[in-house]
């Protein structure tokens, strides 16, 4: 099972909101993940729609206590351009949890963990059975359920990207920059991305570099911290674009 594939739990997810999947073990939760940022006093927002597929059915969601089964996510994750001072700001589909680790230990903060595309979903509440019936819907995702962001400084490979929270902004990408609003909003109907549409070298690169499937930590271009061991590797796949799946 890929990293993608993760627990999580669920109801009778049905066809207005969730788009039905001709199967009562499984439907489909799509809507649109958009940030808005300020940048040097200039505000930009990034979106994009993310698709998540639930395989079984349930009753509640994890916090609620209800019965586990397995979800897929599919689509794109929003990326902005911060212009060429600051480089770009990805809201990712996924955390990597190696580097969650990594990071408590390195600097001894207590970091929120980050919620993945998939678990966004119980933003809109806990009862799957009340979510089925929704045509439209949109939240305002508190600090305790926010996707970690991954951050590709200007003019530099992305073997130099970092794996970041809202509250690291200022004093990794520079002090004018800071994380006003972040929103998912159903959209049952929208239409679906797997491959990211901007233009940008490092994605270039990491397409190369990743064009085969899923990378190890091992790899050569990683770079290792003071200690030795490897630091953050961003995954296409699991983080940025879903087009292989």
């Amino acid at each position: 099972m890929g990293r993608r594939s993760f627990l999580t739990l669920a109801a009778s997810l049905g066809a207005s909101a969730l788009g039905g999947c001709g199967s009562n073990n499984t439907a489909d939760f799509r809507y649109r993940l958009s940030f808005t940022v300020d940048v040097d006093g200039e505000e930009k927002t990034a979106s994009s729609i993310i698709n998540v597929h639930f395989y079984g059915i349930g009753t509640k969601s994890p916090e609620a206590g209800g019965r586990r089964f397995y979800s897929r996510v599919q689509g794109v994750a929003p990326v902005m351009d911060l212009g060429p001072r600051h480089g770009w700001l990805v809201a990712a589909l996924m955390s990597d949890t190696r580097e969650e680790s990594r990071r408590k230990g390195f600097d001894g903060r207590r970091l929120k963990p980050a919620v993945t595309a998939g678990g966004i979903v119980w933003a809109f509440g806990d009862d799957l059975m009340v979510l089925r019936d929704l045509k439209t819907g949109k939240v305002d995702l508190p600090d305790t359920r926010q996707p970690v962001f991954v951050w590709f400084p200007p003019n530099a490979s992305y073997i130099m990207a970092q794996q970041i929270s809202p509250e690291d902004f200022a004093h990794v990408i520079g002090a004018g920059v800071k994380l006003r609003s972040i929103t998912a909003e159903i959209a049952p109907d929208a239409p679906l991305l797997k491959r990211l549409e901007v233009q940008a070298p490092w994605l270039e690169e990491l397409r190369v570099d990743q064009g085969n499937g899923y990378p190890g930590y091992d790899a050569p271009k990683i770079p290792k911290d003071s200690s030795g061991f490897s630091t953050f590797r961003v995954s296409r796949e699991e983080q940025l674009e879903t087009d292989r799946s």
